[in-house]
């Protein structure tokens, strides 16, 4: 099982499955293999199989409050948001000080919408780890979801004081600031290049930074997306902003609703593109002065 472990963590899934499956054939029993079978399915994609085999494992050992976390996760990802926080909850009562899982049923109830539930996750979160700069990310977006941007721009900004390299937390800065007021946004534009060119670790934040400087094109943007649906998700979420950003509520909904059309759920720009859809649709969306 080791060797399937080693497998696992060089993103040969196939291989460490082949292992597990010899594990258990020779120990039906042993609930850490169906574990680990589990997650080396959750890595494929195959979310069905990883749950059937986390819950196997539980069968034989229902104490496994990582497998209760780790079978929240995938249903989670397959959108099954009640049964990924009963299984958070389950993973917290057996083991209430676990970070991860306030931060991961915290975003569960963002994706249900349930954004103050979301709030007293993150804070939960930051009181057990004051130094997690995930979740003060999360109370960003959380906040900006709640239309509190100034709030928002606050705990991006304690985010990226703990970790420099956060690129996204920049950009949502520059979201968030968007919709508070011209010269706000004007300045935190202005911090984009320097960190652009000093921290090129991430292509596609980079890409997109240099979108909201003018330097890459809607079009630029979406080829450099290549495909990928998780980027085309985000690409119409940020092409939705920048629109609305010059008076185009037109191409903006229009936007909105192509990230929204590419079913990538477990995306925060995902997320924001059905705030803003529902909000443009509706009328509440002020002119920014």
């Amino acid at each position: 099982m080791n060797r399937g472990n080693s497998y696992d963590d060089k993103g040969q899934h196939d291989l460490a499955i082949d292992d597990y499956n010899e594990t258990i054939q020779f120990n039906p029993d042993n609930a850490e293999a169906y574990g680990d079978r589990g997650l080396a399915y959750f890595y494929k994609g195959q979310y069905d199989p990883a749950i059937a085999d986390y819950t196997k494992s539980l069968q034989l050992d229902p104490n496994d409050a990582i497998i209760y976390s780790d079978r929240g996760l995938a249903y989670d990802d397959k959108g099954q948001y009640g049964l990924a926080i009963a299984d958070y909850n389950k993973a917290l009562q057996m083991n209430p000080n676990n970070v991860g899982n306030y931060n991961n049923r915290g975003w569960v109830y963002m994706e249900k919408g349930e954004f103050g539930k979301a709030i007293a996750d993150y804070g939960k979160a930051l009181e057990l780890d004051p130094k997690n700069s995930n979740a003060y990310a999360n109370l960003g977006e959380a906040y900006e979801a709640l239309g509190q941007y100034g709030k928002a721009i606050s705990y991006y900004k304690k985010a990226i004081g703990l970790n420099d390299t956060n690129e996204y937390s920049r950009i949502w800065i520059v979201n968030s600031s968007k919709h508070i007021s011209r010269s706000l946004a004007a300045r935190y534009m202005k911090d984009l290049p320097a960190y652009v060119a000093s921290h090129p670790s991430d292509k596609w934040a980079r890409t997109v930074s240099q979108y909201y400087l003018g330097y890459v094109t809607e079009k630029g943007l979406l080829k450099e997306a290549d495909g990928n649906k998780v980027h085309i998700c985000q690409a119409y979420y940020y092409v939705g902003e920048e629109t609305l950003w010059r008076g185009n509520r037109a191409a903006s909904k229009r936007a909105f609703a192509k990230s929204l059309s590419t079913g990538e759920t477990g995306q925060d720009e995902y997320i924001f593109s059905k705030i803003m859809l529902g909000k443009l649709s509706s009328g509440r969306v002020k002119p920014v002065k």
